[in-house]
């Protein structure tokens, strides 16, 4: 009983994000792909004429058929980093720079028909089929500085492997110095930090990949003063992890879209007076008592599982100054958040059915 116990409180804290927030994240069955410059600030060639503005290009003539990055791999370039350099470490196996690599296969240099060649290949994957893909939901909280993204990973079939989903931050611009160019040069898409454990993000539940079956991922991250919110880019790539310990490129979707201040993380205690639920481990079924010191319009009480799909909606309409209860009841033992939303506002509590 207690293992059952702990092993639902683990799972409440990834999933707060999700439960309150109203309906499913979608998920659009396009097959996209990674264009991925391998570059250095010190590098004079990345710098030339030719092949500078390549990432602009590529991004602008690809539109959301491809997500084109610059990977800054060496510890001398200014704008280096270690997922940066993780990332070029997994891709096939190269020297120097530029090199420009569809996916994690190597290209070219820039020069001559690499252009051409990563179009091309752009658009013939764009009309296959995916194996699956990522849903993203991107909200930020001002005041804390509070980056937090929801992602939902559909599978279109079923598959059998090591499939790991990372969500990955890149800035739109950054000013910094470029060799060949100017000491201020502008740099588009730096592929700047990860924001899942490690490089290559977390594993993906086996129960999901079968033929319509979702993953759910949540994860926050503080933003450093560096950072704005509106120059910056959040990618999830699906990676599929062979017997060589090698990241295969599965899928990626990305979006600068972040949504700001969408869900605050509390009521006003001149609005909300007390919000509990009686009893929360329970054989049978509870009672939620929501008490108002003011009216409240377009408000919701809502049932979610631990995955972050809602079981149901036990109210929703408008509710005046005063205590309201209304009765819970689950369909199985396990589990659950018990959302209770008005505006931006939500509280968010646990419920344990027991065996």
């Amino acid at each position: 009983m207690i293992r059952q116990l702990m092993a639902g409180l683990y799972l409440l804290f990834g999933v707060l994000g999700l439960a309150a927030q109203e309906g499913t994240i979608p998920v659009e069955q396009k097959q996209k792909s990674l264009i991925t410059k391998r570059t250095a600030t010190w590098c004079p060639i990345c710098g030339d004429a030719e092949v500078w503005p390549m990432v602009k290009n590529l991004n602008a003539s690809l539109g959301d058929k491809a997500l084109v990055i610059a990977a800054h791999h060496s510890s001398g370039s200014t704008l280096h980093s270690q997922v940066a350099e993780d990332l070029i470490n997994n891709h096939e196996a190269t020297f120097g720079q530029p090199v420009f690599f569809f996916n994690r296969e190597r290209i070219g240099n820039g020069t001559g028909t690499t252009t051409n060649i990563l179009n091309d290949r752009t658009e013939t994957a764009f009309q296959q089929t995916p194996l699956a893909q990522t849903g993203l939901q991107l909200t930020y909280d001002e005041t804390n500085r509070l980056l937090e993204v929801n992602g939902r990973t559909t599978f279109y079939e079923s598959a059998n492997g090591n499939y790991h989903l990372a969500y990955y931050l890149i800035r739109k611009s950054v000013i910094a110095s470029q060799s060949n160019q100017s000491s201020e040069a502008e740099h588009v898409n730096v592929l700047w930090e990860s924001i899942t454990e490690g490089s290559f993000g977390v594993p993906i539940d086996p129960a999901a990949m079968t033929s319509g079956g979702n993953f759910h991922h949540r994860a926050p991250y503080n933003l450093s003063e560096e950072l704005e919110v509106d120059n910056l880019i959040i990618a999830a790539i699906i990676w599929e992890r062979n017997e060589d310990g090698v990241y295969e490129f599965v899928n990626v979707e990305y979006s600068g879209e972040i949504q700001t201040d969408l869900v605050s993380r509390t009521f006003s205690p001149s609005q909300l007076e007390t919000f509990t639920i009686q009893p929360t481990l329970t054989q049978g079924s509870s009672l939620a008592r929501i008490k108002l010191s003011s009216g409240l319009s377009k408000s919701t009480l809502s049932i979610y599982n631990v995955q972050g799909q809602k079981i149901k909606t036990v109210f929703s309409g408008d509710l005046s100054e005063g205590a309201h209860f209304f009765e819970l009841s689950v369909p199985a033992p396990g589990t659950y958040l018990i959302t209770f939303q008005a505006g931006k506002q939500v509280s968010t509590q646990r419920l344990v059915k027991l065996r």
